[in-house]
């Protein structure tokens, strides 16, 4: 079945109408000049979708060079407690002009009132201590960036007392480090705590010959990560470890845990052909995954600007290996391997090369699976995944 709705930008008196077919992906541009411009400043730039039935939103920017895109989440995913999973950009680089870590806040109601406690790598130079945003009207905006490229807001706090949407990332980042050609803007919505989880399932981004960076954050104190059955390391409450894991692996945590997945620079895999950037999602915990997940490819336009290839993991139980389709057929359960001892098994398809358009694509399983799509161009990159349940 389809739907129809609006996208709505109240601040702008913006209003567009759409329908959208069941296993397609309808494209709404906004203007670029909503986007949030300032710090440390109110702003009217929220975007509110609204739909006659439950669709999937995601945000994407095409940009050569500087692509990247997220998953949108309905509001009844959204709470009132965060703990930010970030990076630092340590784009140092001065043709590049400033670059922050930076996080977002979206009020979802009338009056809302947020706490913020920074990190103690956000480096908030203006705000060192926690401190309090009030009166957030419904749809407006505030964004905080750290005030050099070294800051890192992951391990801010946020607390409300009305559901909010957070949002985090990098303006330009480098990963895994400033030696990691080159930079892209990472930007993901944020889970709040209570959807986190003690098990966690990722897959490495295919074409990659170094594996991908992990970041793993805990809420609770002496939270003990475990890698594959391995000790990785201990967390205290709104701390990190920084992984590098090659294939399928399993994160299991002592308490709930977020995890980051993020492709490295092109020098890390590439650097012949300069083919990839990093990007990254944030993974949700086991058992929150969907039955069904529709996505869309980013294009390769002219003069071979964009993606010449985009990708598709999916996560699966057992029981679903021969029950999983993508467009219409059945994925060969010999496509699938396991991951770790979780019961989970994982298989990366190549979707498309060298498309002039946009394309959507639909998972279809027997059982909830976990959908990432992604692609790598020149110096370029993009993920993000299906959606999840609460």
């Amino acid at each position: 079945m389809g739907a129809t709705g609006t996208v709505t930008i109240p601040g702008f008196s913006i209003t567009n109408d759409f329908s959208v077919e069941a296993g397609v992906v309808t494209n709404i541009s906004i203007p670029s000049s909503i986007m949030m411009s300032y710090y440390d400043w109110i702003e009217a730039k929220g975007i509110h979708v609204t739909a006659s039935q439950p669709v999937s939103v995601y945000g994407m920017v095409f940009s050569h060079f500087t692509s990247s895109s997220f998953t949108g989440y309905p509001t009844p995913l959204l709470g009132s407690n965060y703990c930010i999973l970030s990076r630092p950009s340590l784009d140092d680089w001065p043709l590049d002009g400033d670059t922050h870590s930076q996080f977002a806040i979206v009020a979802t109601a009338d009056n809302t009132t947020v706490s913020i406690a920074p990190s103690a790598t956000a480096n908030l130079n203006w705000y060192p201590e926690p401190y309090e945003v009030t009166n957030l009207m419904q749809g407006e905006t505030y964004q905080v960036a750290s005030t050099d490229y070294t800051g890192d807001v992951t391990g801010t706090w946020i607390h409300s007392d009305k559901p909010v949407a957070v949002f985090a990332g990098a303006n330009l980042a480098y990963v895994p480090n400033a030696d990691s050609y080159s930079g892209n803007p990472l930007v993901q919505e944020q889970m709040p705590v209570d959807t986190w989880g003690t098990q966690v399932l990722a897959l490495s981004y295919a074409a990659r010959t170094n594996g991908a960076s992990y970041r793993v954050l805990a809420a609770a104190n002496d939270t003990i990560v475990f890698t594959n059955g391995v000790v990785a390391g201990t967390n205290q409450a709104a701390h990190f470890l920084d992984l590098m894991i090659d294939g399928p692996v399993e994160f299991r945590g002592s308490h709930p845990i977020q995890v980051a997945q993020f492709a490295n620079g092109f020098t890390i895999d590439a650097p012949d052909t300069r083919e990839g950037d990093p990007c990254g999602i944030l993974l949700p915990p086991a058992g929150r995954y969907l039955q069904t997940n529709t996505v869309a490819t980013l294009p390769l336009q002219w003069n071979f600007v964009g993606f010449h290839t985009n990708w598709l993991n999916i996560i699966a139980p057992q029981s679903a290996l021969s029950n999983t389709m993508v467009d219409g057929s059945t994925v060969d359960a010999a496509e699938f391997a396991p991951i770790g001892t979780s019961g989970y098994y994982g298989t990366q398809l190549l979707l498309t090369n060298d498309v002039s358009e946009a394309s959507s694509h639909t998972v279809i399983s027997s059982q909830p699976v976990w959908v990432q799509i992604y692609g790598f161009g020149e110096m370029d990159a993009y993920s993000y995944f299906g959606g999840l349940v609460k």
